[in-house]
């Protein structure tokens, strides 16, 4: 009892340090002297949701006018809103204001991602008893990664409450594996947390899958082994069932995904199902054990092919979901869609230290131990860390925003072989003992302690600047909606009105243009709205960008100086201009392209900026604040398409030559007739061609902080009436 005492004496301490990391070290990004700020894109939608509901709860809004210009029912799952709404509720007695609605929803992350350290140890402790249990919580509390990102001070979305409700969910099954247990009681738990998954993630189905191939796994594997697969089966098949009649009687708590959600729990439902009746023909003798794995392989075969022709619609939700992972210009536009490997947008291992450090690395030794340590000695519970471990891998790898399961699942099987580790050397006297803690200490906390301070005090959210230019928007711009409480509002799907104006913004601003100036956004970060957006951004001619405008009712642009191309301090050329054309349609090579430049006997590899790249609505708004601009030279460059040697199809200039007006360039090119001809800039922030000012908007914003070109860091435009 006293070591066990001691045990819960260190977990408080690590759990300490788990809350000062995600509080202390982001405090400032987050109560920043102008305005509580959320550090991630979705937070803000989130919040949005929030203070709608605290106003109507616990009526969850059913769809938002204020999402689109076409009224939209987001895919957020509603956990984590009635959460935080009826934590503010209960706060602030019934009548939270706003500023108590927003402290309870930064500090609510934080909270669920020292409950989930809590929870990796209680797995962890299970698994290798109280030494794994403490080791895994300290990893979990301080690793880098998607993990300590999404569970920050400010970081108010719902992945906080999915990575704690995975690993309640893998140590529930763990403890249904235990045969002192009651096998209704661990169905019962497990019923209620497949509910409490559902109504926390929209894609839970996605873990139903996991699920179901731990379980095959499970029953392939250890039936052979001496106490076969044990009561866990038929608990996790009745856990499955009690969700299923949940989700079947109450589909309007979480539309979104609801077939995929049916046709992943009635697998589970099935597989147990079709497990007790072949442990009963056993019993009767009505096959032998070899028999019975064949008509299970047969009847899954038929099951499959059935199902496939019989439900063609969930057939294709689960090819939606799995196309998350597909590479495509849009999709690796979001940095958190790409493939681990590609990350940095080239193929590459290092993304896996850069983001988790040597905790990605011993993941994969303690799976490689855990393996080890199953196959000689046959326990359930290491094949199910096994498997839960190596899913959470490939999820990550695919797309690395699910490194948010995967640090917890890491933490506790490095938590389980380090451990073991200290164990060995504590059996070879002072000096292993030393060793052991050494090898532990260094790679589990000495390389990992200073990017987890970094990652808690990386920038992010809305700037200063951002929140200035959505105040002005709400004090100034024209009402969405007749009502000026209509944000507050509880909406009719029926009878629902898109909103009488938008505000034309990329979509990385979408959600914070909600919360802070209750506008309606022409783009969201879903993807809605986003070509639309793009297509204004890089339109070439005003006209065709006004009719833009007028198509989504926009009255006002809002951009900043992060959407044109810049030149960094080390000579790098870093935008968002070239995602936007991605999301238009466009191919950059329309805008910009490299060409080999002949230097002696070689090329100089040079990124030319081309005309249609500096008549776009980004460069003449974002660099140029819509003024007119003469530049002092322009350059003209003519160009054969050839292969070289060692550079592979290229644009090899031919022909450079600098003119002082733009009037003579134009003439020589008009001179040279039809081929590879080009008016260019070598600087994306100078202009290359002159032209007049934008007559169809007026800068009515700018604010205080200069930006990267000296015309305001955001800035807002009227569209003239």
């Amino acid at each position: 009892m006293k070591s066990f005492r001691a045990e819960i004496g260190w977990l408080v301490g690590i759990v300490g340090v788990a809350l000062a990391i995600r509080i202390y070290v982001p405090w400032s990004l987050v109560f920043t002297p102008t305005h509580v700020n959320l550090l991630e894109t979705d937070a803000w939608y989130h919040l949005r949701v929030i203070e709608n509901l605290v106003s109507q709860f616990p009526h969850r809004l059913q769809i938002d006018p204020y999402a689109l210009s076409v009224p939209l029912y987001l895919k957020v799952p509603p956990l984590f809103d009635w959460l935080v709404a009826g934590l503010a509720l209960i706060v602030g007695a019934g009548h939270p204001s706003d500023a108590l609605v927003k402290t309870v929803t930064v500090f609510v992350p934080p909270v669920l991602g020292a409950m989930t350290v809590i929870m990796v140890y209680v797995v962890a402790r299970m698994a290798a008893g109280g030494g794994a249990g403490l080791l895994a919580a300290a990893f979990a509390a301080t690793w880098p990664g998607h993990f300590l990102d999404r569970t920050l001070l400010g970081y108010a979305d719902h992945h906080a409450l999915e990575a704690l409700v995975s690993v309640a969910l893998i140590w529930l099954v763990a403890r249904a594996m235990m045969p002192v247990r009651s096998t209704v009681m661990a169905g019962l738990w497990l019923g209620a947390l497949l509910i409490v998954f559902r109504l926390s993630w929209t894609s839970a189905a996605m873990f139903l899958g996991g699920l179901v191939t731990w379980l095959l796994v499970h029953l392939a594997l250890q039936s052979w082994r001496p106490g076969g697969s044990g009561e866990v089966t038929r608990a996790v098949g009745m856990g499955a069932a009690i969700a299923l009649v949940f989700t079947v009687l109450f589909p309007g708590l979480e539309p979104f995904g609801l077939s995929l959600q049916i046709a992943g729990l009635s697998l589970i439902a099935m597989v147990a199902i079709g497990v007790e009746v072949g442990r009963a023909g056993l019993r009767a003798g009505w096959w032998t054990p070899r028999a019975l794995a064949l008509w299970a392989i047969v009847a899954a075969s038929i099951a499959v092919t059935v199902a496939v022709a019989a439900m063609p619609a969930t057939v294709a939700e689960v090819l939606a979901e799995l196309a998350r992972f597909n590479l495509s210009e849009v999709t690796t536009s979001v940095i958190e869609a790409r493939p681990l490997f590609m990350y940095e947008g080239t193929w590459s291992l290092r993304p896996a230290w850069t983001l988790f450090r040597s905790g990605f690395f011993l993941g994969v030794g303690a799976v490689v131990f855990l393996t080890y340590r199953w196959w000689h000695g046959g326990r359930a519970i290491d094949l199910l860390l096994i498997v839960w471990t190596v899913g959470m891998y490939a999820a990550t790898i695919g797309a690395n925003r699910f490194g948010y399961y995967l640090v917890p699942a890491v933490a506790v099987v490095a938590g389980c072989a380090c451990a073991a580790v200290i164990a060995a050397g504590q059996r070879e006297g002072t000096w292993g003992r030393v060793i052991a803690w050494g090898l532990v200490v260094t790679a589990g906390f000495a390389v990992n302690i200073a990017p987890a301070i970094a990652t808690a005090q990386r920038p992010a959210g809305i700037s200063a600047a951002w929140f200035q230019a959505f105040e002005w928007l709400r004090q100034n711009a024209d009402q969405p909606f007749d009502d000026p409480n209509h944000y507050y509002a509880r909406y009719d799907i029926a009878t629902v009105q898109p909103a009488s104006s938008t505000v034309m913004v990329w979509w990385d601003y979408g959600y914070g243009l909600i919360a802070t100036a209750q506008r309606v956004p022409a783009a969201i970060p879903t993807g809605h709205g986003g070509a639309t957006a793009a297509r204004f951004f890089s339109a070439v001619d005003e006209t065709q960008a006004l009719a833009i405008l007028e198509a989504v009712r926009a009255r006002h642009v809002v951009i900043d100086d992060l959407l044109p191309f810049s030149v960094q301090p080390d000579g790098t050329v870093f935008g968002k201009f070239e995602a936007m054309a991605a999301w238009a349609g466009e191919p950059s090579t329309r805008f910009f392209d490299t060409f080999l430049v002949p230097e002696g006997n070689d090329f100089l590899a040079t990124t030319f900026f081309l005309e249609d790249f500096y008549k776009t609505m980004t460069f003449r708004l974002g660099v140029l604040g819509g003024e007119a601009v003469t530049p002092a030279s322009t350059t003209l460059i003519s160009w054969t398409e050839q292969e070289v040697p060692g550079y592979g199809p290229a644009r090899v200039v031919s022909r450079l030559e600098t003119f002082a007006t733009d009037d003579a360039a134009r003439d020589r090119l008009a001179a040279l007739g039809p081929g590879h001809h080009a008016i260019v800039g070598r600087d994306p922030r100078l202009s290359a061609v002159a032209f007049g000012p934008v007559r169809g908007l007026q800068r009515v914003f700018t604010s205080p902080a200069p930006g990267l070109f000296d015309q305001g860091a955001v800035q807002i435009f009227a569209r003239q009436r």
